[in-house]
Parts: C-alpha cells; structure tokens; sequence
C-alpha cells in the first residue's frame, strides 16, 4: 500500500505498507499455506512521512486512517509498525491516532490475531504500534484536531 497526501498539487506526505515477510517466513516449516496465511492477514506500516512545514495538520493521521480503512476493508485483523524511540513525539503521535504503543524491544505476539505462532520483535532502541481491527474504531479517538 502506497498512499499520499497532496495540498495545492504538491506532494506533501505519504505512507507505505505492506505484509512483513520476514514475520511471515518464521513459519516457513509449517508450509506455504502458514507463510501465505500470514503475509496476507498483517499490514506493517514501513513509513509515514509529512514535510515538516506541513505538521501537525493532521496529514500523518489522516494517512494512517486511510491505511487502517483499508486494512479492515480487507480484512486484516491487525495492522502495525515500529518507530524509533529517540526521534522524540512518535509515541505520543500514535498514541493520539489510536494505536496501541509498547515499551522499547517488547515483542508483539500475533497469536492472538491470526492462530499462527508468530512474534515481532523491535531492533534495540525501537518501539512498536498497533491496532487490533476486529476492536472499536479508535481512529476515532485521536484527539489532536486538523487545523
């Protein structure tokens, strides 16, 4: 998925996101069906992006609530992505879009959203975000108005 935020036909923002399969190989011994199963039920959210002059608009949460319309439109019981802990504000951004935030390097477990044994599991100094779908729309609940 590859969405972008255009203001007077500039380019402004954008969010890409897609199956992480490296996520998806860890069960590559059950079989292809396991792996498959996997990449197409989780949308990992790679990058989320606005030109500085252009924050704190609501650009990036419109982004992501366009990616998680998506994802539940397909189906996909969780979607989510992982930040950088020392670019300051990040937690607190997708805190305010909704998302669920863990502590630095906790893993998230999926086998609560797709029946398969599958973890992620953050680089050193990273966080993670997401959204269970099959929950209360919470996309709803950002509380940072658009100006």
């Amino acid at each position: 998925m590859a969405l972008v935020a255009v203001a007077d036909g500039c380019l402004i923002g954008g969010l890409i996101a897609g199956p992480l399969i490296p996520l998806a190989l860890q069960l590559a011994a059950h079989g292809p069906h396991a792996v498959v199963h996997v990449a197409l039920n989780t949308i990992m959210i790679r990058a989320v992006a606005v030109l500085p002059q252009h924050r704190s608009y609501g650009v990036g949460r419109a982004l992501l609530r366009e990616a998680v319309g998506t994802a539940r439109r397909a189906r996909v019981p969780i979607i989510y992505g992982q930040f950088d802990t020392a670019t300051a504000g990040l937690d607190e951004f997708y805190r305010r879009c909704g998302m669920i935030v863990t502590k630095p390097g906790a893993a998230l477990a999926f086998s609560d959203y797709l029946a398969a044994p599958v973890r992620h599991v953050p680089p050193t100094g990273h966080a993670l975000f997401y959204l269970p779908l099959g929950t209360v729309d919470r996309m709803r609940e950002c509380s940072r108005p658009a100006r």
